[in-house]
């Protein structure tokens, strides 16, 4: 089923790289796109379970559905910066 979650925190193509880096490494995830301009991250998924997976993935990184905090905010830097070695 595809799904789209907006989420705050994407600023840049580094974010975007490293959404769909670590979402690509969970098992039942598929064609994930990930957009700063938006906020969006689209993928399909096998189930709520791994819907699940996903946004937890997504807070663990920093990128949070609701208002983030400072704690997440610096964690979307730290991931921000993996994203752009990565690209």
């Amino acid at each position: 089923m595809r799904q789209k979650l907006i989420v705050n925190n994407i600023k840049c193509g580094g974010c975007e790289t490293t959404v769909k880096d670590r979402l690509s490494k969970i098992e039942g995830v598929e064609n994930i796109s990930a957009d700063a301009s938006t906020g969006a991250v689209e993928f399909d998924c096998s189930n709520d379970t791994v819907l699940e997976k996903v946004k937890h993935k997504l807070n663990s990184l920093g990128y949070t559905e609701s208002d983030p905090d400072l704690i997440d905010t610096a964690k979307s830097y730290v991931s921000c910066m993996i994203g752009k070695m990565k690209q």
